[in-house]
């Protein structure tokens, strides 16, 4: 069989009934319920210190100290599952390649996607020993690096395309569509409630800095948060039309989403800072807040 042949193969899915594969899925799984349940708790605690601070009243220590271990707990889970998620599509991969070799005739491609895998699978281990799986390493999850992650991530997902993997997504072409769909609306709605909310914020920061100033010829002397709330606004309108400028130039989404990352980049203060995810998270907090 030569390369060709074997890339148009598309594997088998039926073998997540294997014992080993619905093993690992029942710890995925079971991982994906954790780090749902410590994303909410450490959500909750946060909203919680930050009502305290707004009331004035002082944190404690030991909320702090909480605080840093649900962080800490979340962070873990998430590197938890992503080692889980790899093993387990590393399990899949060799029993794919096992049904391969016993039905080939020609081992010669076979022999290079082998070693390919027992790489992978030797860079995955020191991992999987931070899950308890291989008891000869001794590894804390806060030895992890990000970026190994990202990479055997990226490779893994690279054989995977080799191996015909990726083309099981054709047959369901119509929910991938439909989430496609789905998912591009759901951002447009995003970004449309995005800018508006922000018009309002800036809306509201002018008709504040006019109110100011017209205190100001009444005899009233401004404080210095005061006069940088002028400072701020004038220059959120002056930003305001440059950007708004670039934002209906006849560009492709994928071309404006370069100019605006560019500038975010290098000019990070071009734009209003009703447009800036800092103030829009602060206001989505004090809505929270008053809504409780």
């Amino acid at each position: 069989e030569g390369t060709e042949g074997a890339s148009k193969t598309v594997p088998d899915f039926l073998m997540d009934d294997q014992p080993s594969i619905i093993v690992l899925n029942a710890k995925a799984a079971q991982l994906e319920l954790e780090l749902a349940e410590a994303t909410r708790v450490c959500e909750q605690q946060r909203n919680k210190m930050w009502a305290m601070r707004t009331d004035g009243e002082p944190v404690s220590e030991t909320a702090r100290l909480e605080m840093r271990v649900l962080t800490q707990t979340k962070v873990e889970l998430r590197r938890r599952l992503a080692i889980t998620q790899l093993d387990l599509d590393l399990e899949r991969i060799c029993l794919y390649l096992e049904r391969e070799i016993e039905q080939s005739t020609s081992l010669g491609l076979q022999k290079q996607l082998v070693a390919e895998f027992g790489l992978l699978d030797k860079q995955l281990q020191p991992l999987l020993a931070i899950l308890g799986e291989v008891p000869d390493y001794n590894i804390v999850i806060d030895d992890i690096d990000e970026s190994e992650l990202e990479i055997l991530a990226k490779e893994i997902s690279e054989l995977k395309v080799r191996l015909g993997f990726g083309m099981a997504n054709q047959m369901d072409l119509t929910k991938g569509l439909r989430d496609f769909w789905e998912e591009s609306l759901g951002k447009f709605k995003e970004g449309v409630d995005f800018y508006v909310k922000g018009t309002k914020m800036l809306f509201g920061d002018v008709v504040y800095a006019m109110w100011l100033f017209k205190r100001t010829t009444q005899g009233y002397t401004l404080k210095p948060r005061e006069v940088r709330t002028i400072r701020r606004t004038l220059k959120d309108i002056l930003t305001f039309f440059p950007a708004l400028i670039i934002l209906i130039i006849p560009l492709t989404p994928f071309g404006h989403v370069l100019v605006f990352s560019f500038i975010q980049r290098f000019y990070p203060d071009f734009f209003p800072t009703a447009f800036s995810d800092r103030r829009q998270n602060l206001m989505k907090m004090y809505e929270e807040i008053e809504r409780k």
